[in-house]
């Protein structure tokens, strides 16, 4: 039988097993796929989906969770993140131009071949000119995640999933891209023609599974979709958001 001091000794042992913290040290790979919204600009979306699209760059950042009863988490971090896109835009221009002095007949002897006359006046010229740019760029962002999440183990292997919000900040990006006239220009973090806002928030999925190395670390995979909401294109309606795709693999320590 307990006495007094050694139950409520007791019982605070339990509660505290039941709260466990984690810290974690993740890193990985990432890609992303711009989406573009408009009623009536169904040409620059074709323009730029076409020739613009996500090439892999990467994360790394650092989480702190709070687990409850070896299930229930709550998680906060700190990631960053480099992105890169390319841009490879194969476009043939075609332009007219009046131009006088022109031959526009010729009057020739059907017998001898040789020239009786020639008519001279202004002209219509069509030409066409192909250009091919390739370019890749660059958009450096830190995010804040918030998430929730519920995990299972099963002897030394645990899964699970994470959802929540992230508070994203964009510190540079730049790069060319196709304008709302379909030409190339550049751009930094200023433009209106930039995909991401100095701020925004987003939307992310992170099922996981892990590894339970010792007690106290855990090795972990985490796939990663996340949605974004982008800046609004070149002063137009179209509303740009991302879809961004990680790949992270995560180290972390259980304080007991």
């Amino acid at each position: 039988k307990l006495s007094g001091l050694e139950y409520l000794e007791k019982e605070e042992s339990e509660k505290a097993s039941n709260i466990n913290f984690e810290v974690s040290i993740i890193g990985g790979l990432n890609n992303n796929n711009f989406r573009y919204r408009s009623e009536n600009a169904a040409n620059i979306i074709s323009a730029k989906e076409s020739n613009e699209s996500g090439i892999t760059g990467y994360t790394f950042g650092v989480e702190s969770s709070m687990i409850l009863k070896e299930k229930y988490s709550f998680t906060l971090g700190l990631e960053y993140n480099q992105l890169w896109s390319k841009l490879d835009y194969d476009h043939t221009k075609t332009t007219q131009e009046q131009r006088s002095n022109q031959l526009l007949k010729v009057w020739v002897n059907s017998t001898t071949g040789d020239t009786i006359r020639t008519e001279q006046g202004d002209a219509i010229i069509t030409s066409a000119t192909r250009r091919r740019v390739v370019h890749f760029n660059s958009y450096k962002r830190f995010s804040i995640p918030l998430e929730i999440g519920i995990r299972k183990q099963y002897h030394k292997l645990e899964y699970g999933i994470r959802a929540g919000t992230t508070l994203n900040f964009t510190t540079s990006q730049a790069g060319r891209t196709i304008d709302q006239e379909l030409n190339i220009v550049d751009f930094d973090k200023r433009d209106l023609v930039v995909p991401f806002n100095s701020f925004d928030l987003g939307f992310r999925l992170n099922p996981f599974i892990g590894f339970k190395y010792t007690d106290q670390i855990i090795l972990r995979v985490h796939p990663q979709w996340a949605w974004i909401s982008g800046n609004q294109f070149d002063g137009t309606n179209i509303n740009t958001s991302i879809h961004q795709f990680n790949v992270n693999i995560g180290i972390n320590y259980r304080f007991k």
